[in-house]
């Protein structure tokens, strides 16, 4: 008989803030209500508090245990319902680009679309799709924070050649139908973001605090929003 201790699960070796993070992303991705989040938070809490343990090592995967709180049995390889909130990162980059479009042609003449633009959105549809693969297959256990970092770093040097070696508009219009239904579309796309609303009202029912991790991830989103929604004011100056 082997004395050799198993092996633990590589989500064990994450900072056990990141676990938490992730599985509050996970419950909110499957519209799971912000006062049930708060609930699984503090049972996971007083657990790991209890046992000394780590979180992945008490409750695997955080998106294994998301699964198991909502549909009872955890997805084994690609669960493809994943392709919606992917879906609206790329409708909500087309909308953004469409607005700062709209924003840039105010200053005179009619606003275009390029080409440049339809490949770039093309080949980050691409990417995206082998991420949503990768990130539940080979990379599952891949700290989210390094998925993000890797997904920009293949997305966004594309672009810079892409404008420089692609001519022509795809299509035109007026400025101000461009600004408007871009902003639209991207700011509903960016709020109904599966996660992004329900974060508000995660509350510890030990304290009746809102949860600090789930405040935290929230203001980094409005930020986000804020920084974008200002470049689209600044195409219009």
């Amino acid at each position: 008989m082997s004395d050799t201790p198993p092996t633990p699960p590589p989500s064990s070796q994450w900072p056990a803030t990141d676990w938490r993070r992730t599985l509050i992303s996970e419950l909110a991705n499957r519209r799971v209500p912000p006062q049930r989040i708060g609930e699984t938070l503090a049972e996971v809490d007083s657990h790991c508090a209890d046992s000394a343990q780590h979180p992945g090592d008490a409750f695997g995967h955080p998106r294994d245990y998301a699964d198991s709180l909502t549909v009872g049995a955890t997805h084994h390889g690609v669960d493809w319902r994943r392709l919606a909130p992917m879906a609206a990162t790329i409708a909500g980059l087309f909308g953004y680009l469409l607005a700062t479009r709209g924003a840039a042609g105010l200053r005179g003449g009619p606003a275009t679309f390029p080409i440049f633009a339809v490949v770039y959105l093309g080949y980050t549809a691409v990417v995206v799709l082998t991420a949503l693969v990768l990130m539940q297959t080979v990379l599952r256990h891949v700290r989210p924070e390094v998925m993000g970092w890797i997904i920009l770093g293949l997305a966004l040097p594309p672009i810079l050649p892409m404008v420089f070696l692609i001519d022509g508009d795809a299509f035109s219009g007026p400025p101000w139908l461009f600004l408007v239904a871009g902003t639209v579309s991207w700011s509903a796309i960016f709020w109904y973001w599966p996660g992004l609303v329900p974060l508000r009202g995660v509350i510890d029912p030990r304290t009746g605090q809102e949860d600090t991790d789930a405040r935290r991830m929230t203001r980094a989103r409005i930020w986000m929003y804020a920084v974008l929604l200002s470049t689209v004011l600044i195409q219009a100056l």
